[in-house]
C-alpha cells in the first residue's frame, strides 16, 4: 500500500510531474480559471504566495515546488511573467525551508523558466481544479457520461413516458444514486440534443422507450422518449 508523502499536497500524492490516467488514457483533468479583474486577480496571487501555497520540505521537491506555483500563477490567475517573477522571489522564496532548516532557493531564471513552461500542453493549475466551479463541472461531466451510457444501454426506438418515469428508471440504473430533475434533464438534453414536449399539456419524452432491465423498478417495460 502506498503512503502518503506528507512533503507533498494531498492532491499531488502520486507523481505530480505525471498527467492523470485512468483506464490506460491519459486525462486532463477538469479547471477554470480566477474571476475578477486584474488587480483582484494580483491580490488572490499575492494571498496565495504569502499562506497557501505548497511550501515543499526538503530539496528534492524544488522543482514540483516552482511548477505548481508557476502553473497556478499563469493559468489560474492569470498574471504576466514579469510580475509573476517578482511575486514569488518577494512573496514566496522566503517561506521555503526544509525540516533541517534551510533555506530553499530558486534564480530568477529557475522562476522565469517554469512560468514559461507552465503553458506547455498538458499542465494544469492545482488551484484551478479544486475550484468550486471546476468540481461542480466534474458532476455535470460524471452525469453526462451515466446518462449516455444509461440511454445508450437500456433504450430503444419508439414510446413515450414523463421525465419522472425516465429520472426513476435512470436512479434504478445507478444503484439508487439520487439526482434532481433539473440535472438530469439538462443531461438528457445534453445527450439527446432533444428535450420534453407537452402535446395534452403535460410534459413528455417522445422517440423511444426504456427497455426492461430487471432493476426492479417496475415489472413491466418502461416506456420512454425523446422529442422529436
Amino acid at each position: 500500500m502506498n503512503r502518503p508523502n506528507p512533503s507533498r499536497p494531498p492532491y499531488l500524492q502520486d507523481r505530480p510531474d505525471r498527467p492523470l490516467v485512468k483506464n490506460g488514457r491519459r486525462q486532463q483533468p477538469i479547471w477554470v480559471t480566477a474571476t475578477g479583474r486584474f488587480p483582484t486577480r494580483v491580490d488572490k496571487a499575492r494571498f496565495y504566495l504569502k499562506h497557501t501555497a505548497w511550501v515543499p520540505t526538503a530539496t528534492k521537491d524544488r522543482r514540483t515546488a516552482i511548477k505548481i506555483v508557476a502553473c497556478n500563477l499563469r493559468l489560474y490567475h492569470r498574471l504576466p511573467i514579469r510580475l509573476s517573477v517578482e511575486m514569488v522571489l518577494k512573496h514566496f522564496v522566503p517561506r521555503c525551508k526544509s525540516n533541517a532548516g534551510v533555506s530553499i532557493t530558486w534564480t530568477p531564471e529557475d522562476v522565469r523558466g517554469a512560468l514559461h513552461r507552465a503553458d506547455a500542453r498538458g499542465m494544469f493549475p492545482t488551484l484551478g481544479v479544486s475550484d468550486p466551479k471546476a468540481r461542480q463541472k466534474v458532476i455535470v461531466r460524471d452525469l453526462f457520461i451515466r446518462v449516455k451510457n444509461f440511454i445508450q444501454r437500456h433504450t430503444s426506438e419508439g414510446g413515450h413516458c414523463t421525465p419522472l418515469d425516465l429520472r426513476t428508471a435512470f436512479i434504478a440504473f445507478c444503484g439508487g444514486a439520487s439526482v434532481t430533475a433539473t440535472a438530469f434533464g439538462r443531461a438528457v438534453a445534453s445527450v439527446t440534443g432533444l428535450r420534453t414536449i407537452t402535446p395534452f399539456g403535460k410534459r413528455i419524452y417522445r422517440g423511444f422507450h426504456i427497455l426492461e432491465t430487471g432493476s426492479g423498478v417496475s415489472k413491466r417495460t418502461m416506456v420512454a422518449g425523446v422529442a422529436a
